[in-house]
């Protein structure tokens, strides 16, 4: 049994699709777990530049991957087209939580979760940054 037990907030921020590909394929014939995390990057991007940022712009500094979690579920194939639902989380002093809920979009059966702690960071001086305020305001419900 899994020692991690993710759990996806209620409502998702973000929403995209993506299609497994063949080269996305490993020896068993399914999404191999290196090209998934590829496509949650991808899926990370993405949301983050509809919300105005990126990786290495955001705010005064960057985002870095602290930690990653990720639950499997069951297998992507070849020209299954999967949804990402992300949502931020989890806000601290100089960090966060990106959830995500990884779906078929035909069958809506759960293919994977995870979770990525973004960690708000000065590539200049090699500091951790507070994480600003109005980020987390971005998501809070009026």
């Amino acid at each position: 049994m899994s020692k991690y037990k993710l759990t996806f907030p209620e409502k998702p921020a973000f929403e995209t699709a993506m299609e497994v590909r063949v080269s996305d394929l490993n020896y068993g014939g399914h999404l191999g777990n290196a090209q998934f995390l590829e496509l949650v990057q991808e899926a990370r991007l993405r949301f983050l530049k509809e919300y105005g940022f990126s990786e290495s712009k955001f705010y005064n500094g960057a985002l870095i991957l602290s930690n990653l979690t990720a639950e499997y579920k069951s297998q992507a194939f070849l020209g299954d087209i999967l949804t990402f639902k992300i949502c931020p989380d989890n806000f601290q002093r100089s960090r966060f939580d990106l959830f995500y809920k990884v779906e078929n979009k035909d069958t809506q059966k759960l293919i994977a979760l995870f979770k990525t702690e973004m960690v708000c960071f000065d590539y200049s001086t090699t500091t951790i940054l507070p994480l600003p305020q109005e980020f987390e305001e971005l998501f809070q419900e009026s």
